[in-house]
């Protein structure tokens, strides 16, 4: 009897926004943002359930798109990617090192920021990485590449280093700042070359 009370009392509430995905829209997208930088491969970022979109549903739809990969944050993501996404995934958050090992190596790459993350994938074998860093945002990354490729260089031979990042903050900005971590990042990126 509380219960059917409850109910009764009970606010009702009702969702007050709604997002509708048009999937052409999202593939006409990605067409533009592709043909706009033909010598580059665009990766779609679907970290935070997609925005709020849908991990699942933006997978999906990215099925029928030449993108080679989505990006995520995490394992628990990561594991969504490789239900509903046919090709490959970025995981692109640092993971507990136990993680690693239930990651799908073949379906999988990894952004490595410190030692730590290289030794867990080094015991995995060939795993594919891209190193994240730190160009001077100084919120994440590795801070001096030559050395962390040096003293890393027995665990390194283990893996495959397929790709460079970092995470640049107001990339759309034409200050100093922007300037700054630009060519740092294009620094770091000859430093991985040499």
């Amino acid at each position: 009897m509380i219960n059917k009370l409850k109910q009764l009392i009970k606010p009702k509430y009702q969702t007050l926004n709604e997002i509708l995905i048009k999937r052409q829209s999202i593939l006409d997208n990605y067409k533009i943002l592709q043909d706009s930088q033909p010598r580059a491969a665009i990766f779609p970022v679907l970290k935070s359930n997609a925005y709020g979109h849908g991990l699942k549903e933006m997978c999906q739809i990215l099925n029928e798109s030449e993108a080679p990969f989505v990006i995520v944050d995490s394992f628990p993501e990561a594991q969504i990617v490789y239900h509903y996404f046919k090709k490959k995934v970025l995981i692109l958050g640092e993971m507990p090192a136990k993680a690693y090992s239930y990651c799908d190596l073949k379906k999988s790459e990894f952004c490595i920021y410190n030692t730590e993350s290289l030794i867990a994938l080094a015991k995995r074998g060939k795993a594919k990485i891209h190193l994240f860093v730190n160009s001077g945002m100084n919120r994440e990354g590795i801070k001096d590449l030559g050395n962390f490729l040096t003293n890393n260089l027995a665990l390194l031979k283990k893996v495959e280093i397929t790709g460079i990042c970092s995470h640049l903050a107001a990339a759309e900005d034409d200050d100093s700042s922007s300037k700054t971590q630009l060519n740092n990042f294009l620094n770091n990126l000859e430093i991985l070359r040499s």
